[in-house]
């Protein structure tokens, strides 16, 4: 991992039930951070851990229909110390549930624009042999564009 990556924390505080976000210092981006708490607990939960990590790694190179995985951080100087590791993605400004919640109206046009963004990212999934097997709302991230 690279040394020189490093954030500065901030919280969002219109939104307590958002995840936490970041600032990368090299490039003045936000980036969401997703911690995963004693990672090396059990067996069976870090290897579903890895197994996200290598199919988000390898997804991110191509397409632009699924959030990317920037960088995994580990906290502690030495690997033995290791409880906690932080995957740091791309950051989104809200997930269709959010939106299907708020009182925004949401024309044709938004919603054929969700729709085919939606199927182009199952298929890109799909087409890289990787099955999701929890879409739902809460995990399909909007940004405005």
């Amino acid at each position: 991992m690279d040394g020189s990556w490093t954030v500065r924390w901030e919280r969002n505080r219109d939104d307590p039930n958002s995840g936490d976000c970041a600032r990368d210092t090299r490039t003045g981006r936000k980036v969401a951070v997703k911690r995963i708490a004693n990672i090396f607990d059990d067996d069976v939960d870090a290897k579903r851990m890895l197994r996200e990590i290598i199919i988000a790694r390898h997804l991110r190179s191509v397409g632009t229909a699924i959030v990317r995985l920037t960088d995994v951080v580990q906290p502690a100087a030495r690997v033995e110390d290791a409880k906690d590791l932080y995957l740091v993605f791309e950051m989104m400004e809200s997930d269709l549930y959010k939106v299907i919640q708020s009182p925004q109206y949401l024309t044709e046009l938004h919603v054929q624009s969700i729709l085919y963004q939606l199927m182009c990212g199952i298929k890109f999934i799909h087409s890289a042999g990787v099955i999701h097997r929890d879409i739902k709302p809460s995990n399909v991230l909007i940004d405005q564009d």
